[in-house]
């Protein structure tokens, strides 16, 4: 079920203090809990977003001394709730609900709602209404309350009492977006679409710079298929997006891809020339190309946003592409940049032992997972590609204790059970392959939950049984599961049916894996057939020609990559990284020569830390890297640095020898003239006048370093 997101929405905590911020001092007025030095000095550290933990001690403190301090319990619970501590957080705001000043309505009201949130967590609708209900009584005025709750009762399926708390809020405020976005929401769930285009009609009135009014409008068109309408509106949205990621506009934005490809590619290639400088247009013209399964477009667009803006999920696309033409070497490269850019992200090493399988370099490709596991060893598709591994080798017992640990993961995916029961049926161990297939049926109760089970009940010895379920899913219309429907034919002998639902799957591309159809043994009762070879051979030879002619279509940046490692370091590298080589002089071997320039008596070089451009300060009396606050946050908002980047704190050595405690992070790739260095400690001061100081800790990595201020270049002597 959709979850609508009219507003953009901070972090629970954020949102909260904001609001807490203007409401307490008036409760203040009215109690002197809130005035203990503890509440308000935890509190001041929630509202700068310093460390919870310390906060905690703080309310924790206050409690020591009065332990019916209302406001202390609520931030307590509020802390919890903000961790999914639910049983805490329950109990914290409860105490709260007992010892907050009754005359403080505000913080009552708050206190409810967000009681609210944990019942709705465990699963308590009734709960979760009550709580709300209270919280209205006591600030009717408020419309986030009756927000809350109209949001509840759409999610409950009970429209009209939706619509009513929506109407409510409209009555409060006839400004208010979100009241008209609420009620079009509830008509596109009732299919009155008529109805929600005109809400949203509203909604684009009120606020024509708001972008999901045209999102959800697009995609009531859609659903009418008004597909012109849809892609205006959807490219609309997209066009308005910022920071906050509009999920409506990229759900419609996926199904159009598939459903009006021609007009959507066209409308982004206006916006594309309207601004060339985005990387956003040729980004979405690159998705619509995959889905569209024009591998070789596809890359080229993505070479160009990366030119515009290099970004490590471009070159891990890339790579996809390049592997989906066959092209697997080349993938291989750009895998390995995107290796080199963020080493931290375990899709990239996935990738890498995907590409490995599939050029039969099992050794290598057990390397890229060990290295997968050393990033997450709780990621369910690491044990897959395991799985497969030892499959093809034809290591069984390994291949299914890979699976006991996939499924040890989540017991409840049909397909897992699927997969160790055929492996278990290789091995001859019938009765436990038996208790998966029968475990599949239990977790596929419903037509619409059926997908892998027609094949337990093959398995299982009902051939027939297995047959209609396949019919029941195909009678749906979707072409996704004709192979499925092929195999299961041609396990129970109705070579025809098979034929027919092969062909339908190839046809409309919906399979396209050649190299599995070789291999596959549910396959194997056609595999000498005369129609089935012909059949095969002609859809075979259609999709070759057209990788072939997708492959004619590439840029030579996407392939130069894979013939050296030192081509890969510079001709098919955009654009981007040159600007790093004029900064290099030339020099003698083994020596690196960076230009710098003075400013305000300090030494600047241009650089890059994890993709972003800098300019640091070279100082070889400092002890490490070191980052102002302002900076760390602007690389935490977008996306350079990630919470699991963070190491701790700890104290560091500054220049003029005085010792500061920061926060420490791990950077994973710090560039200046053509010198990398790869997983550098930082550290984040507190104070937002501080430069980015290049330290000498870091320095002592890269060799013996002399600044020669009449060329204004540093030299390195390299290790």
């Amino acid at each position: 079920m959709t979850h609508l997101t009219p507003r953009p929405l901070p972090r629970l905590l954020g949102v909260l203090f904001v609001f807490l911020f203007a409401l307490l001092p008036l409760a203040a007025q009215q109690g002197k809990d809130f005035e203990d030095y503890n509440v308000k000095r935890g509190f001041e550290m929630l509202q700068n977003d310093e460390d919870q933990g310390e906060a905690l001690k703080q309310f924790q403190t206050a409690l020591e001394k009065n332990p019916r301090n209302g406001y202390a319990h609520f931030f307590i619970g509020l802390i919890h709730l903000d961790n999914d501590e639910n049983g805490n957080a329950l109990s914290a705001i409860d105490q709260a609900l007992k010892y907050l000043p009754k005359k403080d309505k505000e913080t009552l009201a708050l206190a409810h709602s967000k009681r609210a949130l944990v019942h709705l967590a465990l699963a308590d609708t009734t709960a979760a209404l009550t709580d709300i209900g209270t919280a209205i009584r006591l600030a009717p005025d408020d419309r986030d309350y009756i927000q809350q709750r109209g949001d509840l009762y759409y999610e409950m399926e009970r429209y009209d009492l939706s619509d009513r708390d929506y109407e409510q809020m409209q009555k409060l405020d006839k400004g208010n977006t979100y009241s008209y976005m609420g009620m079009g929401r509830n008509a596109v769930a009732r299919k009155d679409y008529d109805r929600a285009i005109a809400l949203f009609d509203h909604v684009v009135q009120l606020a024509p710079e708001y972008g999901q009014g045209y999102s959800f409008r697009a995609e009531a068109y859609l659903l009418r298929h008004e597909y012109p309408r849809a892609v205006e509106d959807c490219t609309t949205a997209l066009s308005l997006m910022d920071d906050d990621i509009d999920h409506k506009a990229f759900q419609v934005f996926g199904i159009l891809c598939d459903s009006a490809a021609a007009p959507l590619r066209a409308r982004l290639k206006v916006l594309r020339n309207k601004e060339p400088n985005l990387p956003k247009w040729p980004l979405l013209l690159a998705a619509l190309e995959r889905v569209q399964m024009n591998y070789g477009r596809a890359v080229n667009y993505r070479l160009e946003a990366y030119a515009l803006e290099p970004a490590n999920s471009t070159t891990y696309n890339i790579a996809a592409d390049l592997a989906s033409l066959n092209l697997h070497e080349a993938a291989l490269s750009w895998n390995a940049r995107a290796g080199a850019g963020d080493s931290t992200d375990i899709d990239i090493p996935l990738q890498r032992a995907q590409q490995l399988i599939e050029l039969r370099r099992y050794d290598e490709a057990k390397a890229a997972l060990d290295r997968a596991q050393a990033l997450d060893a709780e990621n369910i598709r690491l044990y897959l590609l395991r799985s497969m591994v030892h499959r093809q080798q034809k290591h069984y017992e390994a291949a299914v204790e890979a699976m006991d640990m996939a499924l040890s993961l989540n017991e409840e995916e049909a397909f897992l059970h699927d997969l160790r029961g055929r492996l278990l049926l290789r091995m001859g161990q019938k009765e436990r392959a038996a208790a998966d297939f029968r475990r599949e049926l239990e977790l596929e109760k419903t037509p619409d939950d059926y997908f892998v089970s027609p094949f337990a009940l093959y398995f299982l010895g009902q051939p027939k049984a297995a047959a209609a379920r396949m019919d029941s899913i195909m009678a749906k219309g979707d072409d996704e599961q004709a192979y499925n429907a092929a195999c299961i034919y041609a396990l129970c002998g109705n070579k025809q049916q098979a034929l027919t639902y092969l062909e339908r799957a190839l046809k409309s591309r919906k399979y396209t894996d050649f190299d599995h159809i070789d291999t596959d043994t549910d396959l194997d009762g056609l595999r000498n057939d005369a129609d089935f070879k012909a059949l095969v051979k002609q859809y075979r030879d259609a999709w070759e020609a057209h990788l072939a002619a997708e492959r004619k279509l590439l840029d030579p940046r996407a392939t130069e990559g894979a013939k050296s490692e030192s081509a890969a370091d510079t001709s098919a590298k955009p654009a981007a990284q040159k600007t790093d080589k004029k900064a290099t002089a030339a020099a003698p071997h083994g020596v690196s020569e960076i230009a710098f320039t003075h400013s305000g008596g300090v030494t600047q070089v241009p650089c890059t830390i994890n993709g972003l451009p800098l300019h640091f300060v070279f100082d070889t009396g400092a002890s490490e890297v070191t980052l102002s606050s302002v900076e760390a946050q602007f690389m935490f908002k977008n996306g350079y640095l990630k919470p699991s980047d963070v190491i701790g704190r700890r104290a560091y050595l500054t220049a003029s020898g005085d010792v500061v405690e920061g926060t420490s992070v791990r950077l994973h790739s710090v560039t200046f003239g053509g010198l990398t260095l790869n997983n550098v400690r930082a550290s984040i001061t507190h104070s937002q006048d501080a430069p980015l100081l290049l330290g000498q800790s870091v320095l002592s990595r890269l060799g013996k370093v002399e600044i020669d201020n009449q060329a204004n270049v540093i030299r390195i002597t390299k290790k």
